[in-house]
């Protein structure tokens, strides 16, 4: 029996990808000022940036509901089926897709907390097409996926501290500080949240930062995953990738563009690394 993957559209896959891949993609929604998008379906990430860049209040992202995916499971009644959807502690996506597991009253369909998002969803779906490509049951890869999303790192340099203060998470003296002492937070994830590693003072320090906490891991050099936040060709990436680059010798690596969900929150020119480790 073959296996069907789905995903959700935080995976930052393209709608060519993940159509070339054989993959199922389920948009969260993205609230603009009363109007109502479905991410990377009818809201493509550059329309997402300019629409962010032009309001004074941020939008509002929400889980697909249950239904989405019900609907998606019933397209693949005769394969089994893995969903990889991100992080239960950052979105309900992953409880709308239990739900509609149990809708559905099948016992074939795997539902794993991936603990991730962005790049780091995307590694994992990644690795869970080359395990359904090599012919493994749907228990199979949802089981490897289990094991290896504890060797996974997210590491991300916030550019601007402004839409953190929109969102909440700032009070106005302290972005306004932070950006007047050019402050860069360096976030990550932890157990499937998000967190605080450090912060770099300057544009110069933002790598050396990355790099101590990348020192703390046996990093596996086969492949790293890098990120950007903002409109296609607006952030400059040689200097924060390539050094990693060199320095832990990644034999592959991809850069793609960060969607709607951490856009909303970070706003543009935010840089990710994501990397296994051992």
């Amino acid at each position: 029996m073959s296996v069907q993957l789905i995903t959700d559209s935080t995976s930052d896959f393209t709608k060519e990808e993940w159509t070339s891949q054989g993959v199922e993609v389920v948009s969260l929604n993205v609230d603009f000022a009363g109007n109502q998008y479905k991410d990377r379906q009818d809201l493509m990430p550059d329309a997402f940036y300019e629409l962010l860049e032009e309001s004074e209040t941020l939008p509002k992202t929400s889980q697909p509901a249950p239904g989405s995916f019900l609907e998606v499971f019933e397209k693949y009644p005769d394969q089994e089926i893995v969903v990889l959807p991100m992080s239960k502690e950052l979105s309900g996506t992953y409880q709308s897709a239990l739900l509609a597991r149990q809708m559905s009253g099948r016992d074939d369909i795997y539902v794993v907390d991936t603990l991730q998002t962005a790049q780091g969803l995307r590694l994992l779906v990644d690795e869970a097409i080359a395990l359904r490509d090599a012919q493994k049951t749907g228990k199979e890869i949802a089981d490897a996926i289990t094991e290896l999303k504890d060797h996974i790192q997210l590491i991300a340099v916030v550019d601007t501290l402004e839409y953190l203060y929109k969102g909440g998470r700032l009070s106005r003296s302290v972005m306004m500080a932070g950006n007047f002492l050019h402050i860069h937070p360096v976030i990550g994830l932890s157990d499937g949240k998000i967190v605080m590693f450090s912060k770099a003072r300057g544009k110069k320090s933002i790598v050396r930062e990355v790099e101590k906490l990348m020192e703390q891991h046996e990093v596996d050099p086969s492949r790293a995953y890098f990120g950007y936040s903002g409109k296609e060709g607006t952030v400059e990436m040689e200097a924060f990738r390539d050094p990693l680059v060199e320095k832990y010798g990644f034999r592959k690596h991809s850069t793609s563009q960060i969607g709607a969900l951490i856009g909303t929150h970070t706003g543009p020119g935010l840089r990710l690394i994501v990397y296994k480790f051992r």
